[in-house]
């Protein structure tokens, strides 16, 4: 589901910052790790970077996004939990946690987040897929498919927007619209498989499965 890479942009500079001269060695070199894209690497010296001061704050959510990269999200959401009590405010740390609570389960937690990071930054509309989906899943179909359709806006060819949508009605027995979404999510879906992307087998199913009534 992740659509984005979480926390886009490492901090990469930290000699403006007065830390520990080892701290600020081990920081360096694991951001140079990190440009390499050895993540396993890196992220043993952003230990060391936090071994040698507990407050280099940086180096939490920079080895949130090597641990986020090599898909160890629970350890991800422990390092931002640690950055945010820093800087409760930081949007990327605030969106990065959202998807990463949505990921593992944890949508109610997620919209919290997300709904903070989105009020304070209107213009990331990615943001509203999040919450679209965190409120499928926590069964807030109609507030779902207000967040899904402002997506879709700046979207309108994207599948699985239209795949919860489809879902939502279906959900709120909207036969018609759940029809109508399904449809659409299910050709754009099977384009991009045709295009030798990656597979989404169950999400066809459900969609054929839902078409399947529609023909009735």
């Amino acid at each position: 589901m992740i659509k984005i890479t979480l926390i886009s942009c490492f901090i990469l500079v930290s000699s403006i910052f007065v830390f520990s001269q080892n701290a600020d060695e081990y920081f360096d070199k694991a951001c140079t790790y990190v440009i390499e894209g050895n993540y396993n690497k890196a992220i043993k010296f952003f230990n060391k970077t936090i071994d040698a001061n507990p407050e280099f704050t940086f180096a939490y959510i920079n080895r949130a996004s090597a641990y986020t990269l090599l898909g160890k999200y629970e350890k991800a959401i422990e390092d931002l939990n640690v950055y945010l009590k820093y800087d409760a405010e930081n949007l990327s740390a605030l969106e990065s946690r959202g998807i990463l609570l949505l990921e593992t389960g944890n949508a109610s937690e997620s919209k919290l987040d997300l709904l903070k990071a989105v009020e304070n930054d209107p213009e990331n509309t990615y943001l509203n897929f999040y919450l679209g989906v965190a409120n499928y899943e926590t069964s807030d179909y109609l507030v779902s498919i207000d967040f899904l359709k402002a997506y879709l806006e700046s979207n309108p060819d994207e599948w699985e927007s239209q795949y919860y949508l489809a879902l939502c009605y279906k959900e709120l027995n909207s036969n018609s619209e759940s029809c109508i979404f399904a449809n659409n999510s299910y050709n754009s879906l099977l384009a991009e498989q045709e295009a030798g992307l990656k597979k989404q087998t169950k999400q066809l199913k459900e969609l054929k499965d839902i078409i399947s009534t529609c023909e009735k």
